[in-house]
């Protein structure tokens, strides 16, 4: 090893510099996060120690190549998340316990890379992504989104006042950081408008680290002063858009994408058919990794995890600090199957008659009003409401965002959540001695009609007000079998619908849960790739997820037929018919309307049934 003069022009730390050849070393990447322990040793004249220093230390180089990141010359595919500092009793306070199972839990489900957001984090959290091999990009603690709503005051982006506070911030990332492996890209900060002062420490950084990139999502996502194209829940067509554009060199890597706040995370198959097979799409960063509640002890003695308000605390931010992929004690939502199964980068494809493994690692190179059910089997009571059709259910969060313009205003607009139900007619098609055939036409009318009296109005005013028109068909049989049939016709100008289906209500000792459909999980239409199709069994209480703040829960994709059983072994059977898809099923022993009241899980009330 040799020293450098210190002489230099460029701000920042001035201290000698070491160099040093390393023949045929073993080089570091996520995959393989190979370190070597350097020991720097201070000796005086006479060759006594005056002090002895040691570190980790990981070798590899990041570089370009048009529309790639490439790491040790290897374009690299970013399976990320974006993480805050969050541990569930200590809140901001590190502890290295929390950072381990951070990384094994990231492990485990495919996660590669991190973007700590939106500040430096604790040293050691560094120290432990070179040692078990995570990508990381460290981002400045710069951050303006108070001036949004300050229109009269002049953005620090554009203030020369200001360009020394933000360089300051960067400056100090980068000298404390830099010699860190795992760091692959320095960010400017998040949110922060574009101007100047931006222009500044990208120039700053440039100058002083020319052996990584920058990223700043800020002013569109594609200025001068990111070398990665970083959009935030950018669509998919829209990144698709991107990284076919000829004029464009830089690789995109979204910066934050699939919200995961409660119930979420769907469409990530979409995301990831597009990431995997078009040039110039490298991965992203899920927000966010963990929700931000802390445990607390409630008035009534029990314990819950608790978010904004619930101390008091005004003003405050609700529950938009429950974003995460876990719960805040690192309980995995059920989404992050999901995650796990779309991030794998392993894909195995049966293509007619051949397997085909594709590796994209970086280890191998290669990139009814009128009829009311009441349905009992040998005599005891099964159904408690019988069978109509839904069109709602309980909010999530991701439902919610947007105010004026989210999904939940346009539903409860045209009053989704409060339907009122009117039999246009209702005529017995055939009665014979094994099947009575009925069928049914009912009207859907919005609830908050109050000027409207059906029963004092004309057909033609309740067709008017209509919002759906549904013809159902009952075919019973003597056998006990039911088959109905539903043909629903919503309005034209309706928004997206929150749910079509049926619903109805089982006594509640029909517990027992038993599906041939895709599970164990939770899973969705949009959120069912990890899920398998098999038969399994399970509680009503353990189909609950206890999301911090309740809403639309407990669902399973792709059901072929379902049994509902009590302890006594009587049963109702549930299936699809003649050539009907399969099914989403979910049931719940809390109504929707509680689902939507509770603000915290532990304050669900039971309902005296169970809602299917």
């Amino acid at each position: 090893m040799e020293t450098s003069s210190p002489y230099c022009t460029i701000i920042g730390f001035q201290g000698y510099k070491l160099k040093g050849k390393l023949d045929m070393p073993k080089l570091w990447s996520a995959e393989r996060p190979n370190l070597y322990v350097l020991v720097i040793v201070l000796k005086d004249a006479s060759g006594s120690i005056i002090e002895c220093e040691s570190c980790q230390v990981g070798i590899r180089q990041i570089s370009q190549a048009p529309k790639q990141l490439l790491v040790n010359g290897n374009a690299v595919m970013v399976r990320g998340v974006n993480r805050h500092e969050h541990h569930p009793r200590l809140g901001k306070t590190n502890v290295e316990a929390c950072m381990v199972k951070d990384l094994v839990l990231m492990k485990q489900n495919n996660i590669n890379a991190v973007r700590n957001s939106h500040y430096p984090q604790h040293t050691r959290w560094y120290e432990l992504c070179d040692l078990f091999g995570m990508y990381m990009i460290d981002e400045a603690n710069i951050e303006t989104h108070g001036f949004d709503v300050s229109k009269s005051v002049k953005h620090p982006t554009l203030e020369p006042m200001w360009a020394y506070h933000m360089l300051d911030r960067v400056i100090g990332m980068v000298e404390r950081d830099k010699n860190h492996a795992c760091i692959i890209l320095w960010s400017l900060g998040n949110e922060s408008g574009y101007g100047p002062n931006h222009s500044a420490l990208a120039g700053w950084i440039r100058g002083r680290d020319s052996s990584r990139f920058l990223h700043y999502e800020g002013g569109g996502s594609r200025t001068p002063s990111t070398d990665v194209i970083c959009p935030m829940y950018m669509r998919v067509w829209d990144i698709i858009k991107i990284a076919k554009d000829p004029t464009e060199l830089r690789p995109l890597i979204l910066c934050e994408y699939s919200h995961a706040m409660g119930n979420s995370n769907g469409n990530l198959k979409e995301y990831w058919e597009a990431i995997d097979t078009i040039p110039g799409l490298q991965g992203g960063f899920i927000w966010d990794w963990v929700d931000q509640g802390i445990l607390k002890l409630g008035s009534d003695g029990r314990k819950h995890w608790a978010y904004g308000g619930d101390f008091g605390d005004c003003p405050n931010d609700l529950n938009f600090c429950l974003n995460g992929l876990t719960w805040p004690d690192r309980t995995p939502h059920p989404a992050l199957n999901e995650v796990k199964y779309v991030y794998q980068p392993l894909k195995i494809l049966l293509i007619g008659d051949v397997v085909k493994v594709i590796d994209l690692t970086e280890l191998s190179g290669l990139r009814g009003e009128c009829i009311d059910e009441f349905i009992r089997v040998q005599d005891s009571p099964v159904m408690t409401k019988g069978i109509l059709p839904c069109f709602w259910r309980a909010l999530t969060d991701n439902d919610k965002g947007g105010g004026s313009q989210s999904y939940a205003s346009k539903w409860k607009e045209f009053s989704f959540d409060d339907l009122t139900f009117h039999a246009e007619s209702c005529l017995l098609k055939e009665l014979s001695s094994h099947v009575a055939h009925v069928e049914v036409v009912l009207l859907v009318l919005p609830g908050h009609h109050e000027n409207l009296k059906i029963e004092n109005s004309s057909e033609a005013e309740v067709k008017d007000k209509a919002i759906f028109k549904v013809d159902i068909n009952y075919f019973i049989y003597g056998t006990g079998d039911v088959i109905v049939e539903c043909i629903v016709n919503p309005r034209t100008d309706l928004p997206p619908l929150p749910r079509v289906g049926v619903e109805f209500h089982l006594e509640k000792s029909f517990n027992q849960i038993k599906w041939y459909g895709k599970g164990p999980f939770e899973c969705y239409p949009d959120r069912k790739e990890a899920a398998q199709v098999g038969v399994y069994e399970t509680t009503l209480q353990d189909m609950h997820v206890p999301y911090i703040v309740p809403g639309e829960c407990a669902g399973r994709a792709d059901v072929r037929w379902v049994t509902f059983e009590n302890d006594a072994g009587l049963c109702l059977f549930v299936s699809c018919y003649g050539g009907s898809p399969p099914m989403q099923m979910n049931a719940s022993k809390y109504g929707t309307a509680e689902l939507e009241k509770a603000a915290h899980n532990e304050e669900l009330v039971e309902c005296d049934d169970i809602e299917v």
